[in-house]
């Protein structure tokens, strides 16, 4: 895929976008792109400038689609940041969703590609002091008091029980510590002999036996809301619900609320997060933090269909503003402890500071960001072919015909060769690149290097990217191929876009053949190519005794 994105890299209003990002310019609009063309952007956009790249997307749905086309352009394995639901009502619920999160708040700084959706990123959450605080690696040859080690893990969320049957629990009998972490899809036993960890190993829940030793196993903190992450928070964090309860006091109709922070208050003295624990959110991290606390200094962000990302946002505040409301009615949510995330303008604010690209398919006007420099790239989805590589085949003429470099990629060898099959029966000319690793396709060249009779010839191939890649993998280094030298007497081999802007030349043609220029008209994109190649993708489009008479007309001007 790399080939794909150095091609990529070679269009103007990439090119111009890769500068405006290098330059400061920021935020940029580039339109005209669908999805598929978004995620090519943003991959060649990473590959160009080597930042982390973060994307946001309108809906969770859009951003695991657009996870798996990035996955496939940039070879690397983007992380998901997921949104979670709050949990403020005094009833127990699940933390799936919260312990996910937390995976992916961890990984956040340092993964190359983040695919994310806007509620995810302005949603109130963990420092990243606090989390780096309570994720512990444990290590075989660690020494460790066993006391000391029981109570981290329990100022990071973790319930302590007889047995460990989920995550968020461990259990502690004798010289063995069974810790079930958010992060791990099994829990993990540490073996101590006197206070030296011996082994490390995941054991199976059910049969509460070992199933692969470890080295080391990273425990990540259980939940988010952490009154006892470090020595004396929790009273702090008791005494700011209690300075709430004070003040409450002067309001009617606040006693079951007030009773509530009150109870609350004690469970934090104890060092315990009370049953709907979001309420106490901002008492126990009284400073606001959100995901963009976690993103690296020099990430570029992407945000795909800025207007719908905007609105997306506006409903998901709007839903949130109405929950809380609705907390604050029923006595359970105060609202001076009710701010759990940043808004519009704070998130718009946050984004200018970084280098920020909007990619939408239409120009609206309704962005997210107001656009310091706007750019057009004309670019189209097709529809499938169905298998049908007749159909393939007519619009790779089309394209051919109007000037374009086209590059197939394949599912597999078998499709490859079967179009290659069709191509040389219709003598479409083309360069075949099958590797043992790497990329896999066509592209098409220049007639008098690639033919019917020589049809794989990637020594001379014009689009050499995939070919370079493939001997870089081999050699393990550079491999430099010159660029053809373009033709510079006057003949039909010369670029027609070169023949209609000399005076000369152009004159000719108008005189000898003025069909051309009637052509160049409706597909400019031929300007790049020769007459000599035009005639041959349109299957002899032009009178061939008109085209020896430009020809040598041509000749008599050198």
């Amino acid at each position: 895929m790399k080939a794909l994105m150095k091609e990529l890299l070679r269009l103007t209003e990439v090119r111009q976008l890769t500068e405006d990002v290098e330059n400061g310019v920021s935020p940029v609009l580039i339109t005209g792109v669908s999805p598929v063309h978004r995620a090519q952007v943003e991959a060649a956009l990473h590959l160009k400038t080597r930042r982390p790249l973060v994307v946001l997307c309108p809906d969770e749905r859009e951003a695991r689609r657009q996870a798996g086309d990035l996955r496939v352009l940039t070879g690397e394995e983007p992380l998901v940041l997921p949104a979670r639901e709050l949990q403020w009502r005094p009833m127990e619920a699940s933390r799936q969703w919260e312990n996910r999160r937390l995976a992916a708040l961890y990984r956040l700084g340092s993964s190359p590609v983040v695919v994310t959706t806007p509620e995810a990123l302005v949603q109130r959450c963990i420092p990243p002091r606090v989390l780096e605080r309570t994720v512990l690696t444990l290590a075989v040859g660690q020494r460790w008091d066993l006391g000391d080690l029981a109570r981290r893990l329990a100022g990071a969320g973790y319930t302590r029980c007889d047995q460990v049957e989920g995550p968020g629990q461990f259990a502690l009998r004798g010289g063995i510590l069974d810790v079930f972490s958010p992060g791990m899809e099994q829990p993990v036993r540490c073996e101590f002999f006197d206070d030296e960890i011996d082994s490390l190993g995941i054991f199976d829940t059910a049969t509460q036996r070992r199933v692969e030793n470890r080295r080391e196993a990273l425990l990540l903190p259980a939940a988010e809301v952490l009154p006892a992450w470090q020595e004396g928070q929790a009273e702090q964090a008791a005494l700011r619900l209690e300075a709430a309860v004070k003040r409450l006091a002067r309001r009617q109709g606040t006693q079951a609320l007030r009773e509530l922070l009150t109870a609350d208050a004690a469970r934090l003295r104890q060092g315990m997060a009370p049953n709907g624990p979001d309420r106490c959110l901002a008492a126990v991290y009284p400073e606001k933090t959100t995901a963009l606390d976690y993103l690296p200094e020099n990430a570029l962000v992407c945000v795909e269909e800025s207007g719908r990302t905007a609105e997306a946002l506006r409903g998901w505040l709007w839903q949130l503003k109405e929950d809380v409301s609705a907390g604050m009615e029923a006595g359970f949510l105060a609202g001076e402890l009710a701010d759990f995330a940043a808004s519009e303008q704070e998130l718009a604010a946050r984004l200018e500071k970084r280098p920020t690209v909007q990619l939408d398919s239409l120009t609206t006007g309704r962005q997210l960001l107001a656009p310091k420099d706007l750019l057009q790239l004309t670019a189209k989805q097709l529809s499938s072919y169905g298998g049908s590589l007749e159909l393939a085949c007519t619009d790779l003429t089309h394209y051919l015909t109007a000037g374009y470099r086209v590059m197939v990629l394949c599912g597999g060898e078998v499709r490859a060769r079967n179009l290659r099959q069709m191509l040389a029966e219709r003598k479409i000319p083309y360069e075949m690149h099958i590797f043992a690793y790497g990329d896999h396709g066509f592209s098409t060249g220049s007639r008098h290097i690639a033919n019917p009779q020589n049809p794989e010839n990637p020594e001379s191939a014009v689009w050499q990217g995939m070919a370079l890649g493939f001997l870089n993998h081999i050699f393990n280094h550079d491999v430099l191929v010159p660029a053809p030298e373009e033709v510079r007497e006057f003949c039909l081999d010369m670029k027609i876009g070169t023949l209609l802007d000399t005076p000369q030349s152009a004159a000719l043609i108008q005189q000898l053949l003025p069909e051309l220029a009637q052509y160049v008209q409706q597909e400019p994109g031929s300007r790049g190519i020769s007459v000599n190649d035009l005639q041959f993708y349109s299957n002899k489009m032009f009178d061939e005794e008109k085209l020896a008479a430009l020809n040598e007309a041509l000749a008599k001007l050198n």
